[in-house]
């Protein structure tokens, strides 16, 4: 994951010789992360959202050959090639966002136990390598944040949670489910975790959600043929 993290921590370092701020340097960091990953986003979305549009005819399928899983297999493939489906699409981009996840958490990691990040101010966050928690207590006994980034990954988390579930094929009652497991895990990492990776939690989602946003407006139509 180094190979990884290391130009993720060279690129942020080298944003903040330009800003001369860690906290901002992190916010510009996500926003050309994003960018640079719009593409695959786009052609994430547009297949799942194929998929879910394709629902109704797979399950005219399910029903038609439920007793006969070789025509059912068959006649589902037919119907995948038919709108140019290919249901493992949406993989390719989701793991290359999960590694590039975990590599800028092991690159902030590093930063922040180097110590370049101690004592960085950003706004009301007092250091922002440690966490944004009234809990957290700074040396002369003040508060280190007031746990605004924290409920903010929270808030943002659920919106984008949602947003996506309406776009994906989930089992049934699985997205509730996930609308509130991920916002509650989103609020318990950045609430333990330094504030840098939580900066970079919430603007990573409120960008997404500007580009879900706009994926959503122009979406394609659900299919409307019938099932042979």
């Amino acid at each position: 994951m180094e190979f990884i993290a290391g130009p993720i921590r060279d690129m942020i370092t080298g944003i903040y010789g330009h800003v001369g701020s860690y906290g901002l340097a992190i916010v510009l960091f996500t926003v050309i992360l994003r960018v640079i990953l719009w593409p695959l986003d786009i052609k994430q979305r547009k297949e799942q959202k194929k998929m879910v549009d394709l629902q109704p005819k797979m399950k005219e399928l399910q029903k038609k050959y439920r007793n006969n899983k070789d025509k059912l297999n068959k006649k589902t493939m037919e119907l995948y090639r038919k709108h140019n489906v290919n249901p493992m699409a949406g993989c390719l981009p989701m793991l290359i966002q999960l590694i590039l996840l975990f590599a800028l958490f092991s690159a902030l990691r590093g930063l922040v136990n180097s110590g370049v990040m101690a004592g960085e101010t950003f706004l009301w966050i007092r250091d922002i390598s440690k966490p944004d928690s009234f809990l957290t207590k700074m040396p002369d006994g003040s508060v280190n944040g007031y746990f605004i980034l924290p409920i903010l990954a929270g808030v943002s988390q659920f919106f984008t949670t949602k947003m996506m579930s309406s776009t994906t094929i989930q089992p049934e009652g699985q997205p509730k489910i996930m609308n509130y497991f991920f916002p509650l895990f989103s609020v318990y990492i950045c609430a333990t975790y330094n504030a840098a990776f939580a900066l970079y939690w919430v603007a990573s989602n409120l960008i997404q959600l500007i580009q879900q946003l706009i994926i959503r407006l122009s979406a394609r139509q659900p299919v409307k043929e019938g099932v042979n």
